[in-house]
């Protein structure tokens, strides 16, 4: 293109020369400030057209130089690229290893070669983070302007903000990030832990309403919060938050335990057997048993009995059901139905337990009906086979009683009523049984 336009130029420098000598009748004079000169115009022709190809190859020199340097430049790009990528490499193999000194080296020397790359920042944050240090706020701020990495960006901001403020403190944070992108769970999760942990139940039920049309299911969550809400209310409204997170939530014990004790205070017996039963079904826990017996005005032995059986059918035996079961049968002196429920908890379980063992010795001592012998029976003691507790499923500690956060690692709303199964029943140490 370039080339044909210089030869357009060309002709018409020919064509202004041919007028010129047309018009000077051969010869051409010059005067320059006090200079005058006076030449033939073959002898000017000629230092015109010297000048223009003097110019003409210095253009196409330089063209040609300019081209040498773009190459170059761009062999030293892709060298310096490959070698950023080739460190960005290490640096993430560093990471899975463990080995996070070297991880946050390479990640430095990957920012220095791939500078425009957002890569080698989450590297260097993700590391941070492994570290457990302060992260830096303005590789956070780099990635929070990305398109590409956005999301990723106010992630992290997010966490920083948590951990240097705690989650009741990122209330705006969390709103300003979500005018951008409304539709990020993780963020609306976050700004329902936030909620929750200001206490203000009523807005936490609102965004978490808006979390589960994103198809992340926090049901269990939001019925903590209209039980949180539940207390120190009026007993209609009281009802009214423990039946929606009933609704939400029928395996939690202590939802079922507490509507259940307001029904029976209310004498509505029928719904209170209602609310166990239901939640019976998912979480065998032992007082929602011991409560059932409360719904059956004035019974007698056989009546209780059957309300724990009518239990037990419910979800199938367990230990749990049949300790119920054995415990009603030594207070009703029902004794050879205590040894046939004995019986088969010890089967479910695989053996006799710490637990079984107490009962065992109970029977005996009641019953008389076979020796007691404490020593024998405990040198063939396994552990529960089937164990339930109050458990955290963020740092799985146990815990005697339920509570609104964990006590060992503070998390909100993680501490669940779980009923584990060992693979096989092992003997366990028996000294001071």
């Amino acid at each position: 293109m370039i080339k044909s336009i210089l030869k357009l130029i060309l002709w018409l420098v020919i064509i202004v020369l041919v007028i010129l000598a047309y018009q000077t009748n051969g010869s051409v004079d010059m005067r320059i400030s006090h200079w005058a000169i006076s030449m033939s115009f073959a002898t000017f022709s000629l230092l015109f057209f010297l000048t223009i190809s003097c110019l003409f190859y210095a253009f196409i020199l330089a063209r040609y130089l300019q081209s040498i340097s773009t190459k170059l430049k761009l062999y030293w790009s892709k060298k310096q690229e490959r070698a950023g990528y080739a460190c960005l490499e290490e640096g993430l193999a560093y990471l899975e290893g463990g080995q996070l000194n070297q991880a946050q080296k390479r990640a430095k020397k990957s920012m220095s070669l791939l500078p425009g790359n957002l890569l080698p920042k989450w590297l260097s944050l993700s590391t941070m983070k492994a570290r457990g240090v302060a992260l830096d706020s303005t590789i956070i701020s780099d990635i929070v302007k990305s398109k590409t990495m956005g999301l990723l960006g106010y992630k992290y901001q997010i966490e920083q903000r948590i951990q240097d403020a705690g989650a009741s403190e990122i209330e705006l944070d969390l709103l300003k990030a979500l005018k951008e992108h409304p539709q990020f769970s993780w963020l609306m999760k976050q700004l329902f832990e936030s909620y929750i942990a200001q206490s203000n139940y009523l807005s936490a039920i609102e965004i978490g309403k808006k979390i589960t049309t994103t198809s992340v299911n926090i049901s269990p969550q939001i019925a903590l919060c209209y039980f949180s809400l539940s207390k120190n209310t009026p007993e209609d409204r009281q009802i009214k938050y423990l039946k929606a997170a009933i609704e939400l939530d029928v395996s939690h014990p202590e939802i079922a335990l507490t509507l259940a004790k307001i029904y029976i205070k209310t004498k509505q017996f029928k719904k209170a057997q209602s609310v166990i039963e239901s939640t019976w079904k998912y979480s065998q826990h032992p007082n929602l048993g011991k409560l059932y017996l409360n719904t059956i005005s004035k019974p007698t032995s056989e009546e209780r009995l059957s309300a724990l059986l009518k239990l037990t059918n419910l979800a199938g035996e367990s230990l749990v059901s049949l300790t119920l079961i054995i415990d009603e049968c030594l207070h009703s002196e029902l004794y050879q139905k205590a040894r046939y429920y004995l019986d088969k908890a010890i089967q479910i379980n695989g053996g006799m337990s710490q637990d079984l063992l107490l009962l065992r010795i109970a029977l005996t001592k009641k019953d008389g009906a076979e020796k007691l012998d404490v020593e024998n029976w405990v040198r063939h003691l396994v552990p529960r086979f089937y164990s339930s507790e109050w458990k955290c499923s963020n740092c799985n500690s146990q815990t005697p009683t339920w509570s609104e956060n964990c006590k060992e690692c503070g998390k909100l709303q993680t501490v669940r009523w779980i009923t584990t199964r060992q693979n096989a029943p092992t003997i366990i140490h028996n000294e001071g049984v």
